[in-house]
């Protein structure tokens, strides 16, 4: 190669370095072969150490005294002396600025060619913070964006087991539905039949069973519909002042076929003033619906149902107990979930479909109150309400 185009290719390798060094700020420094600082470009000591220094402070200092990333890379360094390795380099070291800002270098050490007329390692420091700043926001986003997957996923896999939960609350609300229909519909064809005489007894005791079940055929479908509108927090409570005492003795009433039919026996230990709170009568009858129908459907024949009521401290307190297989303390923690039922109870005949307790709890916290559970298995269960007794207000509230 002629000395003229040499001098062209060292002219063009100068303007290119001049070129990239206009455009992206870079510092560079020698390094002696105890990583000592030799020789700094002028920038150096404002660029690249954590606080800005004069030059002369960084001259002759070791390289991890200056520059706290190369703690601990000697040995890398040494390689790089020895030509074992072609390089070292620490890629988008985060750096915060005098001004608060943040900014991104690169650290690359090579060491020196021999035709350069110098000897050494060349520590290069090139600010490549629009870089640094892309990468980390790409990994910011990689990462919330795993984040946001995970959750998708652990929500789809909720809504997978709300919607098998769904399916199976359907056909067990069916089978519920299904068991009053089917006994108004055999008393109703025996009546049509003239199995009983009209206005006999036995006629009035048909008519009555089919009453009853049509409430309890009533009180599931207002359960179904009522569990809609707490998911969507719509529920209404129409507030008056109730006394709770009749609406125990109805609840137990519409009872009276499944009671008698399996020589079930209620005791009443009722308050002997009214028990008045100001409630949602309705809804309260609800819950006692349901208190007294999941004491029967568990319950085997000749069992016993014992309610009670009384005022204790400005609350109603009321008890649903029963003589029932009880419950196991796991049985207890998910009583009050959505559709839970346990793995027994969900192998056993007795079908439900794991709502009326939800509905229970729903409905008292609604009127202010609390519900507690006591059992043990084998021991029957024991279900106690604590409702606030009837005040002056009155009024409309929404179930949110």
């Amino acid at each position: 190669m002629s000395t003229d185009s040499h001098a062209a290719d060292m002219l063009l390798a100068a303007c290119a370095a001049k070129t990239r060094h206009a455009h992206r700020r870079m510092a560079y420094a020698r390094l002696n072969a105890d990583l000592t600082i030799q020789q700094v470009s002028a920038n150096f000591a404002a660029m690249a150490p954590a606080a800005p220094q004069p030059q002369a402070d960084v001259l002759h200092q070791p390289l991890s005294d200056v520059l706290w990333e190369f703690v601990g890379a000697d040995e890398a360094l040494h390689d790089v002396w020895a030509r074992r390795a072609p390089f070292f380099r620490l890629e988008h070291v985060n750096r915060e600025q005098r001004d608060g800002s943040l900014h991104y270098l690169t650290f690359s050490v090579y060491r020196l060619e021999p035709d350069s007329g110098l000897d050494g390692l060349l520590l290069l420091v090139e600010d490549d913070t629009d870089y640094g700043r892309l990468h980390h926001q790409l990994v910011q986003d990689r990462n919330e964006l795993r984040l946001v997957q995970g959750q998708l996923a652990a929500a789809n896999k909720e809504l997978t087991r709300i919607d098998r939960m769904k399916s199976l609350f359907l056909s067990m609300a069916a089978h519920d539905l299904r068991t009053p229909l089917s006994a108004i519909q055999g008393y109703a064809e025996m009546l049509l039949l003239g199995i009983a005489e009209p206005g006999s007894p036995k006629a009035f005791q048909y008519l009555d069973i089919i009453q009853q079940q049509s409430a309890r055929l009533n009180q599931l479908i207002d359960d179904i519909v009522d569990l809609d509108l707490i998911e969507q927090g719509k529920l209404t409570l129409n507030l008056t002042p109730c006394d709770i005492n009749p609406l125990l003795q109805e609840a137990s009433s519409a009872y009276k076929f499944q009671l008698e039919r399996r020589s079930i026996t209620v005791h009443y230990n009722l308050a002997p003033e009214p028990i008045t709170i100001w409630g949602d009568a309705e809804k309260m009858l609800r819950v006692f619906y349901n208190l007294v129908g999941n004491a029967v459907k568990y319950m085997a024949s000749q069992g016993q149902i014992t309610l009670r009521s009384q005022q204790q401290d400005g609350q109603a307190i009321i008890e649903v107990e029963d003589t029932g297989p009880g419950m196991t303390a796991e049985q207890l923690d998910n009583l009050f979930i959505l559709y839970y039922r346990s793995e027994d109870v969900a192998k056993s005949p007795v079908k439900g479909s794991g709502l009326g307790l939800f509905i229970v709890k729903t409905m008292v916290e609604a009127h202010q109150g609390q519900v507690q559970v006591t059992s043990q298995p084998g021991q029957g269960s024991k279900f106690t309400l604590r409702l606030p007794l009837h005040q002056s207000d009155s009024g409309e509230i929404l179930l949110q």
